[in-house]
Order: structure tokens, then C-alpha cells, then sequence
């Protein structure tokens, strides 16, 4: 892609989303979201290299772990340099943390973790919960893609995907994910692929605009609803 584009994107903020593994469905807060900062981080780490990066919190335990800056009320009245900072002796924590470093490590860059007030935290808290409201969750069963991949395929790329519904393994997704080709479709051009497209239904008419504007090809699925333009 063309460089200004990126730049704009970056300037206007990467929202990241991972599914928690199987494993961690049931685990504390504070290794579910360590867990996310390893992901993130991992995903990310060549673009964060030879810099210093602030990494805000609302999980305490995370930040003690992380040896960041924590509120006075947290050590009880002593000197946050009367505590060892860093580490945790849960098997579990001391591993993504170590991990975290080794990126630190080999990427030469440095992370600065600071704990602020869940209301003060209002943008992150609310993307955490908002990939479970999104209605591209669904997708097409796989043995019917199957049937019109053969017809129309071999598609090349899905447009709208998640990690888990997607047809074909390159595919774009809303957020950044060190597995997607790119987030938001709509800033790419369609051409030269063979596009397998079912949006989410108030992206339909948009879809259809952008693909003629591209020149491409692909399969579009639309719902079949008497009361819509289509």
C-alpha cells in the first residue's frame, strides 16, 4: 500500500482484537490480559523496535508483574522503591511477562507500564467487549463455500472475516491481527483477485460500489430480504 495511507491508518489508531485460547476462557483477569499484551506485542514488535512505548493498564496486577507505575493507595503508604518490581511467582504470569522482555530484548525497545482508573480507561475497556456485538460473526457453513468455490472459485482472498470464520487464509479483518493481510477492506483495491464477499448487511450497498470502482471480481452473498434495494 501506498505509504501516506498507512501513516493516516497508524495516526488514527490500530484497535487490535485476539480470541482468548481455549485454555485461558476460565483463567484470572490478570493472565487473560497479560496474555493480550503478549499477543499484541508479538504481533507488533517489529514496528515498536528501538523505541520507548507507554503501555496504559486498568489491571494492577499486571502492572506490578510488568514493574510499572502504580498508585500510592496500591503499596499501602510506602515507597513504591521498597518493592521488588517485576515478576511473579505463578508459573503462568512469569512466562508471558519474561516472553514480553525478550521482545523488549530483541526488538531494543522499551516498555513503560502505568495503571489508570478503569473510568479513565473508557476507549480500551470498551473495544475489549465490542468484538462480541459485531454481527460479522457469522459466515457461511464450510461445505457451502466448498460447493461454490468449485462453481466460482478458487478465491483468492476473504474480504470479511474473522480469525475463525474465514474461508480462505489470506482474508481482511475490522482489526489489526498479525495473521490478517489488512484492516478495513474498503481502503484496498479489489483488483486482481478473486474477492469472496459476504459483509456485514448495512455494508452490502458499499461493497458493491467499491468492487465496481476496483475492477474486481468475486462471489457477494447477500440475504435474501424483499424489503431491501438489492
Amino acid at each position: 500500500m501506498q505509504r501516506d495511507v498507512i501513516v493516516k491508518y497508524a495516526c488514527r489508531g490500530i484497535h487490535f482484537y485476539a480470541p482468548l485460547p481455549e485454555e485461558l476462557l476460565d483463567a484470572s483477569s490478570t493472565l487473560s490480559e497479560l496474555f493480550g499484551i503478549y499477543i499484541f506485542i508479538s504481533a507488533a514488535a517489529a514496528y515498536l523496535a528501538k523505541g520507548r512505548h507507554q503501555v496504559i493498564l486498568d489491571n494492577l496486577g499486571c502492572v506490578f508483574i510488568m514493574g510499572g507505575v502504580v498508585p500510592p493507595f496500591a503499596v499501602v503508604g510506602k515507597q513504591w522503591g521498597e518493592f521488588v518490581s517485576g515478576g511473579s511467582p505463578n508459573p503462568a504470569l512469569q512466562r508471558y511477562a519474561t516472553s514480553i522482555f525478550d521482545l523488549g530484548i530483541w526488538y531494543e525497545f522499551e516498555l513503560m507500564f502505568e495503571w489508570r482508573p478503569r473510568e479513565l480507561n473508557i476507549l480500551a475497556d470498551y473495544l475489549s467487549h465490542v468484538e462480541e456485538m459485531l454481527l460479522h460473526h457469522y459466515g457461511l457453513q464450510r461445505h457451502l463455500f466448498r460447493v461454490l468455490d468449485d462453481r466460482w472459485g478458487p478465491h483468492t482472498i476473504d474480504r470479511f472475516a474473522t480469525v475463525s470464520n474465514r474461508q480462505v487464509p489470506r482474508f481482511n479483518l475490522q482489526y489489526f491481527h498479525s495473521k490478517s493481510g489488512w484492516t478495513d477492506a474498503f481502503s484496498l483495491p479489489w483488483a486482481g483477485e478473486n474477492n469472496w464477499l459476504f459483509p456485514p448487511i448495512p455494508q452490502i450497498a458499499r461493497t458493491i460500489r467499491h468492487i465496481r470502482a476496483s475492477k474486481g471480481v468475486g462471489t457477494l452473498l447477500l440475504p435474501q430480504i424483499f424489503q431491501s434495494d438489492w
